[in-house]
């Protein structure tokens, strides 16, 4: 009888080297039965469910369920079981779509565990139309049935693959199709409104919103418009809601559309939800909660803008949370960070990283002794810093052992970027209190130190035992932005202990610092490793560049020639290395979902390669010997040629041009030179339109104009009731009095004191003008204080030979405030657009209601030569006061935006602009399309390139806007304009024509279409 038995189960097979159990041959017969009575096949080898049975599609969803309940993790590869997992997926699809209301629940809970049983297998089965299905039913006025679809359909869509685009476009239109989202959006709706569904209903149908918004970026807006409608005035009571599941899942949502950083700023706008954000931070709530409240917080304060926003109403308690979660763990006896409570750490210290954002929030961060935090994170929770730890304390064998024993290596780069951070943005007074409590600052300082040295040793091999490969760039970059801390005492005691630390094989190290970079002159840096091992190098050479015993040699093994190597093959060749490509901490798996946003690289640039080599050569730059260096090569020409083009240059960040800004100030050369301002140059001492004369000690004197210097150094206008001895005030409202009468509030000629250098005050009025001026070392010391006592910031910066400050935006030459009331007094022109809509103005020169813009005559010229030729030719034309521009208003917005700053304002094309009407996406593509030809009346070649840059953009994103667009420029004779969109919409041609969408067109731009779509499949044939 035994043997009978045995040679039953042979004839059955094996899986796994086990013989297949009779209990589940006995499952998968009954289910071969089951589904045969409903299966029938269709074209080749696809099958459908075509049976309406009641009984039979009962017996199908039973037999299904108990060979599924009898599956284990080994048979799920199995041949025998995996041809008959096709055949599941079209009887239960087939079984829903019946819509059988005795069988929908079951079925429906039979599909969640088909589906959670498959996991990632059930990707190679066509699951379209399940999800067509599915995407219907969950609507179901039955929560069990809305339920559990939700789920299926979640856990699907969870498990789509970022390359698989065809699957998400078929995903995406069966969502479209039936919906889901407006399913989804109006289940909710009753949940929050009271009708009686569990709480599973909610969580469920919120967490597959969550992940279309997560997949699919076109769906946040419309959502977001529910959710601002329906969902923020009760987001507070939602979240404050005893069942913690409901909170989390609300700012799981809400996480999910800041991805959009549109969204992310209205979200910030609105007070409901940043409040109950904070409010679930609070260590009072539970793990589950305060991880997700950091996980939003994070979307949220991706800018600086979203961060000053959160911080100025809510730094305290945000401060106050999450430091106390970088601290909880220690309540633990373990040496180590448990499980459980690692997750919440992890978020919390990454939610610190707003430190990387200057403001206030800093100091309070300190005060909560978050230097006592990285210690015990970085080194050891058990180490008592009751005295100063110096250098040889942590390069001590026996301390290296017991260090980092707490932290897991993933999270140690987080905390070396706090640490960095947060030294860099130190007030220049800043100071702990003495004793104790600013011992664990001074140990954290010696330990970066000495970790640092073992990064450069690792460059070179030499043994190390402080540091692993996750935090060598971090470490580094840490101890770079202690050394260039604005705050003394910091930046004084890194670099005495760096001093210390690099005393053993300082020159080695300086040998093998520059050595490492001299394969970036020689060899091709491609693969991330190489590229990492350069950032390293450049860090810690700008480091020990600092360091006075160590810059001689340093510009002995020929570091001055090789940084200016990397500076011209980087800036040159287009090469572009961001810190996300090469340290992977900084990325996170939302980084490849956001759109209408981009704050990775910020001050540093797309290129930390480019910019660490100009930390390195602007800190060389500062010895005698290396500029002696430099100026006696014949490179010092190319070398000035670099660093200007770096400060034209579009696509730099803008540390690298601060930083350009520093080492030219070596050569004589202040502030940022711009096309803009060599512009406005012109106007410098040109008699025409200036309106004050300065008369300088020796008789000679300046000619200028009142409203440049109101933009860029009021200070020196004189009232003329200061000039007569009045006390009264400067100030008057210029609603109240005539435009012509404030202009007399300035005196027209302003005597300067004997002690003012007559060469010095021609320098620092080029540089209003201008923002860039070239400065003999002779009178550096003069002008300075002229620039001071002007109020003229950057130029004063510049000047005093400070390093600049980390984060500060460059500063352009910019004359946008003489268009608010620093310019009110000296307006000479008034310009009105020919075409106006319902626009009313509110001016408070003058009472006029009708749209129009007052402006000033020397900047409209500097920048126009048709108008410079107008008011200059004498004719009556010149003295109008009132000039008639022949476009609507609001491109006379941004025509006069360019006039005083020099760039033209752009359309944001993202998430706000997809779903705009089209009618207003036309309204504003008009707007570049007058500017155009007004362009060519004018002769404003950068207006016209930078607009018809615009209308191509939009063209490329949405083709069908092109039957307007043409319309629009052949009214205004842009013949260009009319070529270029009907390019665009050839591809489309046969689609649109037939669907009529061009018979709005005259024969003439149809023909102009016809021409493009022939010259297209003449270029698809050949």
């Amino acid at each position: 009888m035994s043997s009978s038995k045995s040679g039953g189960r042979k004839k059955r097979g094996r899986v796994g080297g086990q013989p297949l159990d009779d209990h589940l041959f006995t499952l998968h017969q009954r289910l071969r039965q089951a589904l045969s009575m409903g299966l029938r096949s269709v074209t080749g080898k696809t099958k459908k469910w075509d049976c309406i049975d009641a009984e039979v599609q009962r017996v199908a969803v039973r037999s299904i369920s108990s060979f599924l309940s009898h599956l284990s993790a080994e048979l799920l590869h199995s041949p025998f079981v995996q041809d008959t997992f096709g055949d599941i997926m079209v009887a239960l699809e087939g079984i829903l779509h019946t819509g059988n209301q005795t069988l929908l629940s079951l079925t429906a809970e039979v599909l969640v565990k088909y589906v959670d049983l498959l996991g990632d297998s059930i990707l190679r089965y066509d699951c379209s139309v399940l999800i067509h299905t599915l995407s219907c039913l969950i609507s179901s006025p039955r929560p069990s049935v809305a339920i559990s679809c939700a789920i299926s359909l979640n856990s699907i869509l969870k498990k789509l693959k970022p390359w698989k685009v065809d699957d998400h476009k078929s995903a995406w239109q069966k969502l479209e199709c039936t919906n889901a989202i407006d399913g989804i959006l109006h289940g909710l709706l009753e949940y929050i409104t009271g009708n009686e569904k569990p709480v599973d209903y909610f969580t469920q149908m919120a967490s597959l919103l969550c992940t279309i918004l997560w997949w699919w970026p076109s769906s946040r807006y419309s959502v977001w418009v529910w959710s601002n409608q329906n969902l923020t005035s009760r987001i507070g009571s939602l979240c404050r809601n005893l069942d913690s599941s409901i909170s989390a899942v609300m700012l799981q949502v809400y996480a999910a559309l800041a991805l959009c950083g549109d969204l992310a700023m209205k979200l910030l706008e609105s007070r409901e939800p940043v409040a109950a954000l904070v409010f679930c931070m609070e260590k009072s709530q539970p793990y589950s909660l305060r991880i997700e409240a950091f996980r939003l917080f994070q979307m949220l304060t991706k800018s600086e803008v979203g961060t000053t926003m959160i911080m100025q109403q809510y730094g305290t308690s945000v401060v106050r949370s999450i430091t106390r979660a970088m601290i909880e763990w220690k309540s633990v006896s373990s040496e180590r960070i448990a499980a459980d409570q690692f997750p919440l750490l992890f978020e919390a210290c990454r939610a610190a990283l707003i430190v990387r954002w200057p403001g206030d929030h800093h100091i309070q961060f300190w005060s909560h002794r978050i230097d006592e935090i990285l210690f015990h994170l970085l080194v050891n929770k058990h180490f008592t810093v009751d005295k100063p730890l110096d250098v040889s304390f942590f390069t001590n064998p026996a301390v290296c052992k017991s260090m980092g024993v707490n932290c897991a290596p993933i999270l140690r780069p987080f905390l070396w970027d706090l640490l960095g951070w947060l030294a860099i943005h130190c007030d220049e007074k800043f100071s702990l209190c003495s004793g104790g409590e600013s011992n664990f600052l001074n140990a954290l300082i010696s330990y970066t130190c000495s970790v640092s040295v073992d990064v450069v040793g690792k460059l070179g091999c030499i043994p190390h035992d402080l540091v692993n490969e996750f935090e060598m760039e971090p470490a580094a970059r840490a101890l770079l932005l202690l050394i260039f801390s604005p705050c003394k005492q910091i930046a004084s005691q890194t670099h005495n202990c760096l001093l210390e630390a690099l005393k053993p094989h300082g020159s080695r190290y300086m040998e093998l610092l520059v050595h490492s970079l001299e394969m970036v002159m020689h060899s091709s840096v491609n693969g991330a490793f190489d590229q990492l091992r350069v950032v390293i190098a450049l860090m810690s050479l700008a480091s020990c560049s600092n360091l006075s015993p160590y810059q001689d040699y340093i510009i002995q093994c020929g570091g001055p020639r090789v940084l200016s190597s990397i500076i011209r093959k980087h800036s040159s060749a287009g090469l572009r290395i961001s810190r996300s490509s090469i340290v992977s901490h900084t990325l996170d798996k939302y980084d490849s979902r956001t759109c209408c946003s981009d704050h990775r690289d910020g001050w540093e640039g797309m290129d930390i390669i480019l910019f660490f080599a100009m930390c390195s050569f602007a800190e060389l730059a500062k010895n005698s010997d290396f500029l002696l260096e430099i100026r006696q090569t014949s490179e010092v020409q190319c070398s000035l040629e670099t660093f200007l083009d770096l400060l034209n240059g579009r696509g730099f960040g803008s540390g690298v041009q601060w930083f350009v800004a520093h080492i030219l100030r070596c050569f004589g050369m202040y502030g940022f030179p711009s096309k803009f301002g060599s512009r406005v140059r012109k106007q410098l001492n040109v008699d025409k339109y200036a309106d004050l004369r300065l008369m300088l000690p020796d008789g000679e004197y300046l000619q200028a104009h009142k409203v440049i210097l109101a933009a860029r150094c009021p200070l020196l206008l004189v009232p003329t009731e200061t000039a007569s001895g009045s006390n009264k005030s400067r100030r008057a409202s210029c609603a109240d009095e005539d435009l012509e009468q404030l202009c007399t509030k300035f005196s027209n000629v302003v005597r300067l004191s004997s002690r003012v250098h007559g060469c010095c005050m021609k320098k620092l009025m080029e540089f209003a003008y201008t923002g860039f001026v070239e400065v003999d070392h002779d009178h550096v010391k003069h002008l300075k204080i002229l620039a001071k006592l002007s109020n003229l910031q950057t130029l004063t910066f510049l000047l005093s030979g400070k390093r600049p400050k980390w984060g500060s935006a460059v500063a352009t030459c910019d004359f946008s405030s003489a268009l608010e009331s620093a310019g009110h007094p000296f307006f000479d022109i008034i310009l009105v657009p020919q075409m106006t809509g319902e626009e009313t103005c509110n001016c408070i020169v003058c009472q006029d209601q009708v749209p129009h813009v007052h402006a000033h005559k020397t900047i409209l010229l500097s920048s126009c030569d048709y108008l410079r030729a107008l008011f200059q030719s004498g004719m009556q034309d010149s003295s109008l006061e009132k000039i008639t521009v022949p476009i609507c208003w609001g491109a006379l917005v941004k025509l006069v935006k360019w006039f005083y700053s020099g760039e033209l304002p752009l359309p944001y094309i993202g998430c706000l602009w997809n779903n705009m009407d089209v009618n207003k996406k036309l309204q504003e593509l008009k707007i570049y399309v007058e500017l155009s030809w007004l362009a060519g009346l004018w002769f404003l070649e950068d207006v016209e390139g930078c607009s018809l840059h615009v209308i191509k953009s939009c063209l490329m994103s949405n083709p069908h806007l092109g039957v307007g667009v043409m319309q629009m420029a052949s009214e205004l004779a842009q013949w260009n304009i009319v070529e270029l969109a009907a390019d665009y919409i050839a591809p489309l041609y046969p689609k649109m024509r037939n669907q009529g969408e061009l018979d709005v067109l005259d024969e003439a731009l149809l023909n102009a279409i016809r021409s493009s779509y022939v010259r297209l499949s003449l270029n698809d044939v050949s």
